[in-house]
């Protein structure tokens, strides 16, 4: 959520070492973001500026108390005004652990006062009461600060209630028995909290009731001395529609899967890839090939069956609409939208009689409206043709016989 804000967010440890500052902090300072974090204030702000912002954060882990500055500096930019609020992060016994910071750009408005001290509680109002609930803990879980919306997330009257509980274990008694804490970058997490159950087992001290499932990120915090883990900053939010709308989802791709197998007609999907994601019943009973030894394949595995070599057949004609087809096709038809239909004849490697299929194939789509794939449905219409069906010369390797207008380029 900082990264979207306006303003310069940043963390400090109680000596004034830069813990973590968002994109738009690291732009003002014109250096990377590696050569910032961990830095000293009188480095990041030298010739005297730094030592006096120091003192000012000091004041702040010392006495306990939210201090506002307004500052000018000289940046590459030139003379810019700021109006920085310093926040005091404590532990459960009151000592400062860190101090949040938020600076505000004020060069516009540096002679209404008035007016912007009225945005910057406006915006710190926004910042307190955001639906994402932010909150600090050290390197073992600890809880050391959370924000309103966590809060209220988690069903908590109190804030001093919950100071110091530790976050890790909760997760771990509620159904995570494996997370674990990143070191490194920051990690994103998916959790089912039952209110029900974490207030019969007294982990927090919580007025809500059923379930839900919330998801965020915890990103960890390291010490400016030896790069050592000092804690973490977690962003929560509720998941609870998007997990229910994916089960859903999900529910439904297994139904239509399920259908799918048992159609009559002989289908397969492949996905974008190229690859075999659905081998149904009836396609074993045509090929007399069971789906394990068919799904998961590419590279045309799928033609081998049919012409015993590895070609393009029409679902990937549909995919790739410039893809020349070198089987022997015979009536084909564009359908409207995406779709082809067309006939074939398979000449056996056996002796046997030649076989007439009718073919159909189209692109299938995600929920986003992307394509995810293309299916191809097949019907063996050799008595409906009156045997073996039309004959089509062995030198014939592009499609032919087009029902469609002129304009329509060669399949």
């Amino acid at each position: 959520m900082t990264e979207s804000l306006p303003d310069v967010v940043f963390l400090l440890d109680p000596d004034g070492h830069l813990l973590y500052v968002n994109a738009l902090g690291a732009r003002m300072l014109h250096r990377p973001m590696e050569e910032i974090l961990g830095k000293g204030l009188p480095e990041l702000f030298p010739g005297g500026p730094g030592a006096l912002y120091r003192l000012n954060v000091a004041s702040v882990a010392t006495s306990g108390t939210i201090k506002n500055n307004v500052s000018r500096l000289q940046l590459p930019d030139g003379e810019v005004w700021y109006d920085t609020r310093l926040i005091p992060v404590s532990t459960q016994g009151g000592t400062c652990r860190y101090v949040m910071g938020v600076a505000r750009d004020i060069t516009a408005s540096k002679q209404a006062e008035e007016v912007s001290w009225r945005w910057a509680e406006r915006f710190r109002s926004a910042f307190d009461e955001s639906p994402i609930g932010t909150a600090v803990c050290d390197s073992g879980g600890l809880l050391l600060h959370a924000n309103q919306a966590c809060l209220e997330l988690f069903g908590i009257a109190c804030p001093d209630s919950v100071r110091g509980i530790n976050l890790l274990q909760v997760c771990r008694t509620i159904g995570i028995p494996d997370m674990r804490l990143p070191e490194d970058a920051g990690a994103p997490f998916k959790c089912l909290l039952d209110f029900d159950r974490i207030r019969s087992l007294d982990l927090l001290p919580t007025t809500r009731t059923g379930t839900i499932h919330i998801g965020g990120t915890i990103s960890p915090l390291r010490s400016p001395d030896n790069g050592s883990l000092d804690g973490y900053l977690i962003q929560i939010h509720d998941i609870t529609s998007h997990v229910l709308a994916e089960g859903a989802f999900q529910e439904s791709n297994e139904r239509l899967a399920d259908i799918a197998r048992h159609l009559p007609d002989a289908m397969f999907v492949i996905d974008r890839k190229g690859v075999v994601a659905t081998w149904n019943l009836a396609m074993e009973k045509l090929t007399g090939i069971p789906a394990k030894e068919m799904l998961g394949k590419g590279n045309y595995e799928y033609a081998l069956p049919f012409y015993g070599k590895r070609t393009p057949m029409l679902v990937d004609k549909v995919l790739k609409p410039n893809e020349m087809l070198r089987n022997r096709y015979c009536s084909v038809t564009r359908l409207e939208g995406n779709g082809i239909t067309a006939e074939a004849v398979i000449q056996p490697r056996n002796g046997d009689s030649s076989r007439m299929l009718c073919g159909k194939a189209a692109l299938l789509y995600g929920r986003q409206g992307e394509v995810t794939g293309a299916f191809e449905s097949i019907r063996e219409i050799t008595e409906l043709r009156g045997g073996d069906g039309p004959g089509i010369p062995e030198e014939e390797v592009i499609a032919s016989s087009l029902t469609e207008s002129s304009t329509t380029p060669p399949l």
